[in-house]
């Protein structure tokens, strides 16, 4: 909860929205190789990037729970310097659904601001 208030504060600084899952394969694959700069918060939307051996845009994910997903690790090994990971805003989110596993539960960004910095 609060992607939409990140995702309106970077529309309004020239970012465009992208939403990978609403895309098919092809279209997502065209769009983010020649995208100059990626960014988003941890999950399996980041996933095809590991077919951009050599892209040369910049990737900022921002941590989602409380460690980073290990497929992500793998990605970067294959994108080398370009993926970088973000964790400051994570102190500033709230779990709503504590017990669940990180990938299950669902979180509240209760500050916008640590995240629209990074990508400002």
């Amino acid at each position: 909860m609060g992607e939409d208030q990140v995702e309106d504060a970077l529309q309004k600084r020239g970012w465009i929205i992208f939403v990978p899952e609403k895309h098919r394969i092809k279209e997502q694959l065209e769009m983010l190789c020649d995208a100059e700069r990626i960014a988003g918060i941890d999950g399996s939307a980041f996933h095809t990037l590991i077919f951009f051996q050599n892209y040369r845009g910049r990737i900022d994910v921002f941590r989602r729970c409380d460690r980073f997903s290990y497929n992500l690790f793998l990605i970067a090994s294959t994108l080398k310097q370009n993926l970088f990971f973000h964790s400051d805003h994570y102190a500033d989110m709230e779990n709503l659904t504590p017990g669940l596993d990180a990938w299950k539960s669902n979180s509240k960004l209760n500050s916008i601001d640590k995240i629209v910095r990074v990508l400002d």
